[in-house]
């Protein structure tokens, strides 16, 4: 709650008025149209020319081109991205994707070379979702920041429990109980998990 007599202090339109331009800036449609469109059309321009590779170095040339360009085009407009660390992000996100099945970037290198589950147009695919994520998130923070000051504990809990209020059913059970101060503490991963909840929402309208 804020301090009654804190000259300072924000009156309750004042804040629930904040609240209100924050949660419109969160809505999914806002959000579609304001970041992932812009992904989503870099990945269909993109000419899926080879989905198989003959070699190693053909598949880490493949991704760390796909990488710098994607970034370069919705991530940092106008960027010249070194293409040694292109191939060393791109294959950061190959590497998570593949653990999350229990498996290696080996495996990745072995469906690029073969073709199976999609070859490297599925690979392409991966690196964009996870720029997208990334971005998704960057944006969260970025509307969190400009309304609410979130380094004061207090309008950051405020906002969490607002959040939690109009988005907590999209949240994990592990993060829905915690109380608002616990969830205030680890805001960013109350992020990371809203926008992984939106991820799985429309991969499965795509998929119907």
């Amino acid at each position: 709650m804020w301090i009654l007599n804190d000259p300072k202090a924000p009156n309750e339109d004042q804040t629930m008025g904040r609240l209100k331009l924050i949660l419109t800036e969160l809505d999914e449609q806002v959000i579609a149209d304001r970041v992932w469109r812009h992904h989503d059309k870099a990945r269909e321009d993109f000419e899926d020319r080879n989905i198989t590779v003959a070699t190693a170095t053909e598949f880490d040339n493949g991704i760390g081109s796909y990488y710098a360009y994607h970034y370069e085009r919705c991530v940092a407009p106008g960027a010249r991205m070194n293409p040694a660390k292109a191939i060393y992000e791109a294959r950061q996100i190959l590497e998570s994707f593949y653990r999350r099945r229990r498996q290696t970037l080996l495996n990745a290198l072995s469906d690029a070379k073969d073709g199976r589950n999609g070859g490297m147009r599925a690979l392409r695919d991966q690196i964009a979702n996870a720029l997208k994520e990334e971005s998704t998130e960057s944006y969260i923070e970025d509307v969190f920041s400009r309304h609410v000051n979130m380094d004061d504990w207090t309008q950051r809990a405020e906002l969490m429990k607002e959040f939690l209020a109009h988005y907590g059913h999209m949240l994990p059970p592990s993060l829905r109980s915690q109380p608002v101060e616990r969830v205030a503490s680890e805001y960013k991963t109350v992020i990371r998990a809203y926008v992984d909840a939106m991820q799985e929402t429309a991969a499965a309208f795509r998929r119907i």
